[in-house]
């Protein structure tokens, strides 16, 4: 928690379409199920190429929003919940696109999956996850990689 802003109005969900993206805008939907919510995918950077010819940029941009609308419409949300999650696509470094996207649409809250990682600390939180977490202005809620257990405790 970084501003306490109750309730939020404008909440972004950082997408690379995995497993743990789809279970970050599920449970950004169970938690704000009212809430306009952005499915912001960010994609590699296309070559210079593409991104200096309007049109191809353009067919870029099209082919990396239908693929974010996809993976919004393939996911376990309900019909009417995916009526009301925009899908976006920018390309960059993920931490610096959500940090400029959160200051610019005044977003309150970005929930994001964690995937597992190379690292101890990477295999706690992600890296791509750790980074927004640290970049990001306003709240941010992280979600559990759906595909990892916790340890059982030991028995005595």
């Amino acid at each position: 928690v970084k501003s306490r802003v109750w309730p939020y109005e404008e909440i972004l969900v950082a997408t690379d379409l995995s497993e743990p993206s789809e279970q970050a805008l599920l449970v950004a939907d169970r938690f704000f199920p009212t809430a306009p919510l952005t499915a912001l995918h960010v994609a590699d950077t296309p070559p210079a190429s593409i991104l200096e010819t309007p049109a191809l940029r353009e067919q870029w941009r099209a082919r990396e929003k239908a693929g974010c609308a996809g993976f919004i419409e393939r996911s376990k949300l309900s019909a009417e919940a995916r009526l009301r999650v925009k899908p976006l696509v920018d390309c960059g470094r993920p931490e610096v696109v959500v940090r400029r996207y959160m200051l610019e649409k005044e977003v309150d809250l970005v929930v994001v999956g964690s995937r597992r990682g190379g690292s101890l600390f990477d295999k706690r939180l992600g890296g791509v996850a750790r980074r927004i977490l640290e970049y990001a202005p306003a709240d941010v809620l992280l979600i559990r990689d759906p595909r990892t257990t916790p340890r059982e405790p030991p028995s005595h």
